[in-house]
C-alpha cells in the first residue's frame, strides 16, 4: 500500500443481481488525501483489478471508473460496470481465492497513487453459488441435473493456519498456498500467551517479550507492538472482523491492529484507581470509555485512526456505550447530550436533550439494511 496518501479501503460490498443484466459488486470507500483530510465532493479516477490466488496474483479482470465523492468523502461504484475490455461474467469464482486491488487518483485522472488490496470472501462465493448450477447441471449425457452440495465458504484455499513451536520459540502462519512465515518470541517459565484468530488473521501476546505479534493473511507478514507489563499487567487481546485491540494498562494505552494495512496504532488515556472501562467492538471497530479522562475513544477499522469525544462525568456519571452495525452511541447524562460515532466517516456527532429528576430514557439500537 502507498503510505504517502491514505485512503479508506475497508469497503462495503454487496452482491447486486439484476434480471437480464450482469452481476455487480457494490463497492464503497472513503477517500483521504496525503494530509489525512477527506476528499469531498470531488471527481476521482479509480482502477479496479480482480487478482487470483493472492494479493500479488494475476489480474483476471480490470476496469476503470470516474466517480464522485460526497461530502463525507464516500465514493460508491459498481464493480463489473466500469470501462473494461474484460468480461466480468467470465470470472470463474470457483478457482479462487480472489483479491480486489484498488488504485485511485484523487485528481480524477489515471495517475493512480493510492493502492490497496484486500481479499474478496463471501461476495465472489455468492456469485460462484449462483453460477454453479449451470456448471453442474445436466447435459447431453442424459444424467439429469446435479446439485452442487459443496459449501464454497468451506473451500480450503481460504483457510489460514498458525502453529506455536514452543521449542523453537516461533509462531508460524500460513494461508492460501503461500509460504510459511514465522516470528520468534521469548518463552520462560511464564511462557507466552495463546494465539487467537479472527477472519484469517492471528495475534499472539508474547508476555516475556512484552510484545503483541499480529499476522495478516493479506500481506503474509508479522508486525508487533511493545508494551509495559508489571504486576498489574496488560489486558486481554480482543478481536473483531480480523482486527485486534489490546489495553496496555501499565502504558495507559489502547493498541489497535488493522487487518487492512497490517499496522498498529494507539491512543493514550488516564488510569487511576477508578480506572478506564472495557474495550468493546462492533463490525471491526473498537470503542473505549476512559472515565478518568471523561472521554470516549473510537477506532475506525477503515483507516486505522482514533477519534474521541469529551463528556462530563459527576457522581451520576454517564451511561454505557452501545453498538450497532459498527457504530457507537453514548448517553452523557451530565451533559444532557447523546453522542454518536459514525463508522462511515469516523466522526462524532451529538444532540442535546433535557434531563430532570426523572431523567432521560434508555438508548436502544435497531440494525437495518439500507432500503429495507
Amino acid at each position: 500500500m502507498n503510505r504517502k496518501i491514505i485512503t479508506l479501503i475497508a469497503f462495503c460490498i454487496t452482491l447486486m443481481t439484476f434480471a437480464q443484466a450482469p452481476d455487480l459488486i457494490n463497492y464503497q470507500a472513503i477517500i483521504r488525501n496525503s494530509d489525512g483530510n477527506l476528499v469531498q465532493d470531488a471527481n476521482i479516477g479509480m482502477r479496479i483489478s480482480i487478482l487470483q490466488t493472492n494479493a500479488t496474483g494475476t489480474a483476471v479482470y480490470t476496469e476503470t471508473h470516474v466517480a464522485s465523492t460526497n461530502t463525507n468523502g464516500l465514493v460508491t461504484i459498481m464493480i463489473g460496470g466500469g470501462t473494461s475490455s474484460d468480461d466480468f461474467s467470465t470470472i470463474d469464482w470457483s478457482a479462487g481465492p480472489y483479491f480486489i486491488k484498488t488504485e485511485t487518483d484523487i485528481a480524477g485522472g489515471t495517475n493512480y497513487t493510492i493502492v490497496g488490496t484486500s481479499q474478496l470472501l463471501s461476495v465472489p462465493y455468492a456469485l460462484y453459488a449462483k453460477t454453479a448450477g449451470s456448471v453442474q447441471g445436466g447435459g447431453s449425457s442424459g444424467n439429469g441435473s446435479q446439485s452442487n452440495t459443496q459449501n464454497p465458504l468451506n473451500n480450503n484455499t481460504n483457510t489460514s493456519f498458525a502453529f506455536d513451536s514452543r521449542d523453537d520459540n516461533t509462531i508460524n502462519a500460513w494461508s492460501n498456498g503461500n509460504s510459511w512465515s514465522s516470528v520468534t518470541y521469548t518463552n520462560t517459565y511464564n511462557g507466552a500467551g495463546e494465539i487467537i484468530s479472527s477472519n484469517g488473521n492471528f495475534a499472539f501476546n508474547s508476555r516475556d517479550d512484552n510484545k503483541i505479534h499480529a499476522w495478516s493473511y493479506i500481506n503474509y507478514e508479522w508486525t508487533d507492538v511493545s508494551y509495559t507489563n508489571t504486576y498489574n499487567g496488560a489486558g486481554t487481546i480482543i478481536s473483531s472482523n480480523g482486527n485486534f485491540a489490546f489495553d496496555s494498562r501499565d502504558d495507559n494505552k489502547i493498541f489497535a491492529w488493522s487487518a487492512i494495512n497490517g499496522s498498529w496504532s494507539s491512543v493514550t488515556y488516564t488510569n487511576t484507581y477508578n480506572g478506564a472501562g472495557t474495550i468493546i467492538s462492533s463490525e471491526g471497530n473498537f470503542a473505549f470509555n476512559s472515565r478518568d479522562d471523561n472521554k470516549i475513544f473510537a477506532w475506525n477499522a477503515a483507516d486505522g485512526t482514533w477519534s474521541s469525544v469529551t463528556y462530563t462525568n459527576t457522581y451520576n456519571g454517564a451511561g454505557t456505550i452501545i453498538t450497532s452495525n459498527g457504530n457507537f452511541i453514548f448517553d452523557a447524562r451530565d451533559d444532557n447530550m447523546i453522542y454518536v460515532w459514525n463508522a462511515d466517516n469516523g466522526t462524532w456527532i451529538s444532540t442535546p436533550y433535557t434531563n430532570t429528576y426523572n431523567g432521560a430514557g434508555t438508548v436502544i439500537s435497531s440494525p437495518h439494511n439500507n432500503g429495507n
